[in-house]
């Protein structure tokens, strides 16, 4: 993993923490050869009284470092999962799911899979 990862992870909690490979996916979401990560907060626990500082009640945070950026200005998305599916125009994207409060009654909100643009993450059936 980037070392820029393990030092948000280290900022974000306090203090340096374990990242487990379960908080971890890698896949090439900008499409240019280089592995893309995606943390999941949920997984991480952090040393001392705050262990999950980036989850609510229902949500965690999931931070995605793109290689075209530098590993660096993370791109966060809520969700109780965010992963990295196969995507119908070839390439990768990110998929999230969640409780009613951000996907809907019957998750339409989080249906769409999410593909890097070059600038964001759009809906792209």
């Amino acid at each position: 993993i980037p070392a820029q990862m393990v030092a948000r992870v280290t900022q974000g909690c306090g203090a340096p923490a374990a990242i487990p490979s379960s908080a971890v996916q890698a896949g090439d979401l900008d499409r240019d050869g280089q592995p893309d990560f995606v943390l999941d907060w949920g997984e991480i626990r952090c040393p001392g009284p705050l262990q999950r500082p980036f989850c609510g009640a229902n949500t965690c945070s999931h931070d995605v470092f793109l290689s075209t950026r530098g590993f660096t200005n993370e791109i966060v998305l809520l969700g109780t999962v965010v992963g990295i599916v196969p995507h119908r125009s070839g390439g990768l994207a990110l998929q999230r799911g969640g409780p009613y409060s951000l996907c809907g009654a019957n998750g339409e909100f989080c249906a769409a899979p999410l593909l890097w643009d070059g600038a964001s993450f759009q809906e792209r059936p």
